[in-house]
């Protein structure tokens, strides 16, 4: 008789990781970020129907958010000490006058989150399995905010206010797979995400709604074949799927304690969140060894993501860069927001598409070469949410060789062959120059360039 125990195994790692903010100026962030977790998991396998794990993770975070913002005599190229701007932070001590350059934000965040996950598969025959597998998080959230208002001028305040939260979630996954012959099965599963919710600060945040953010929640629901044909010379794997997010955490105004925006600085600075995105899509990909000689790879993906019916944007609203005409806001002034429901998700093509094929062989005992040429293509992306920019569609061709001599191999590589000028992204402002402002700052592709990489294997 086999012992079941014989079978199972207990596993047990302790990762530590630390960050110190980047010096990017002459003050330097001042921010830091610290994190170590542990978990234990047990996992069973006795290579008969059913397999599973279960486990614990237990993980802490303190992580120190600072900024500060710095104003230099024009035609200047001298640098400030950091002490003009980042003040030592502790209770009665000095700081910035409000409206003058310094020290902006000292907020303190601490995690401890604790889960419990675990995993069963079962295989009724050789054909079907079934797996479920969930998880579910305990998290308790904290804030310190060392420079809330503290009713003295120019003083710290003694007490910093501290915010508190516990939330519990549950994820869970569940699949079904059918393999319908060696070289051919078929899927479907279902799971749902949470990103956590949060704090953006204390009383330094006027508004007491805006202090905190919700959860952003998804469902994803996906079918797909994955095959093999001709021999397994032809790979072929397809997938459709639906997502549906809600309460998306996106940036917003900071708005007075009255709900209405400080109309000389509307630039979108904290977290909140709105309405919902419903995503579907589908994609193909597949690979031909059409010969010895010759493979042949390419693929396409359908991707529409539209924002569900009652969502708006704060921040397009409250900008007043609508005219009525081009985009409406609702509301009442100067509280408004822009309906954007049904519009596209900005940021991403509705379609994308690759493909190339490959050209490789052997000569010799160790030696090997290979050409290739591919093509990239993408649809018009919007950049805003009112859809009122985008980006066009590009098409793009690349093409490299190379060769190896047992250790050594040389390769060479041309990519947007045709040299062509296209934004690959853009950047939304809203807001940073007051009311009625709004910027797009373009992110240029890469035009034609071309190098020879070399390399040597021990």
């Amino acid at each position: 008789m086999r012992n079941p125990l014989s079978a199972a195994t207990l596993t047990s790692f302790t990762p530590f990781q630390t960050f110190t903010g980047t010096l990017f100026d002459s003050s330097g962030s001042d921010s830091s970020f610290e994190s170590t977790s542990h978990e234990v998991r047990f996992s069973y396998d006795n290579n008969g129907p059913f397999r599973g794990l279960f486990g614990f993770n237990y993980s802490q975070t303190s992580d120190i958010e600072s900024n500060a913002n710095e104003i230099h005599p024009v035609n200047s190229t001298t640098l400030l000490p950091a002490s003009n701007f980042y003040f030592p932070i502790g209770a009665g001590l000095p700081r910035t006058a409000a409206g003058a350059p310094g020290r902006l934000t000292y907020l303190k965040r601490e995690e401890d989150i604790i889960s419990a996950f675990a995993f069963v598969s079962y295989k009724p025959t050789d054909k079907l399995e079934i797996t479920l597998e969930g998880r579910f998080t305990i998290e308790d959230q904290a804030i310190i905010d060392f420079l809330a208002p503290s009713g003295i001028l120019n003083v710290q305040i003694a007490t910093p206010p501290r915010l508190s939260a516990t939330t519990s979630f549950f994820t869970p996954r569940g699949s079904i797979t059918y393999r319908v012959t060696d070289d051919n099965l078929i899927y479907a599963s279902v799971a749902r995400g949470v990103k956590s919710g949060g704090f953006n600060g204390a009383t330094s945040i006027p508004l007491a709604a805006q202090r905190t953010y919700a959860p952003e929640t998804n469902w994803t629901y996906e079918i797909g074949s994955k095959n093999q044909f001709f021999d397994r010379a032809l790979t072929v794997n397809v997938a459709a799927y639906h997502t549906s997010w809600r309460s998306l955490q996106t940036n917003v105004v900071r708005l007075r304690a009255n709900g209405t925006p400080d109309t000389a600085f509307l630039v979108p600075t904290i977290i909140g969140n709105l309405g919902g995105v419903n995503v579907w899509g589908g994609e193909i990909d597949l690979a031909w060894r059409v010969s010895n000689l010759i493979t042949i790879d390419g693929g396409a993906s359908y991707n529409s993501a539209k924002y569900t019916d009652a969502t708006s944007s704060q921040r397009f609203g409250i900008s007043g860069n609508c005219d009525g005409i081009v985009c409406k806001a609702t509301g009442t002034p100067p509280a408004l927001a822009l309906p954007i429901g049904g519009n596209s998700v900005e940021r991403r093509p509705d379609f994308d598409a690759y493909a190339g094929a490959t050209f490789s062989g052997e000569f010799g005992e160790k030696n090997s070469w290979f050409a290739r040429g591919d093509f990239t293509y993408q649809t018009k992306q919007f950049i805003d949410e009112a859809n009122l920019a985008f980006t066009p569609g590009r098409f793009i061709m690349n093409a490299g060789a190379g060769v190896t001599f047992g250790m050594f191999s040389v390769n060479a590589w041309v990519r947007n062959i045709a040299d062509k000028q296209y934004a690959a992204s853009s950047l939304f402002l809203i807001g940073t120059g007051g009311a009625l402002s709004a910027s797009y700052v373009p992110t240029l592709g890469d035009r034609r360039t071309f190098g020879l990489t070399g390399a040597v294997k021990f």
